[in-house]
């Protein structure tokens, strides 16, 4: 995986992924740190995760 700036990171999906305002990712990022919190605890492997989520692109 590759570490990238926060700001940089937001950029890239409001105007390479999502086509959305930055703001509105977010909003969603909020609504779901619930879920994304617990998925860190877990520690769930890279390849875990390409498991449980099939159709995620992740070749970044």
């Amino acid at each position: 995986m590759r570490r990238r700036r926060f700001d940089d990171v937001m950029r890239i999906l409001s105007e390479h992924e999502f086509f959305v305002d930055e703001r509105s990712i977010m909003n969603v990022l909020r609504d779901v740190s619930h879920y994304l919190s617990d998925l860190h605890t877990r520690r769930e492997t890279a390849a875990a995760l390409r498991r449980a989520y099939p159709s995620w692109n992740w070749e970044g």
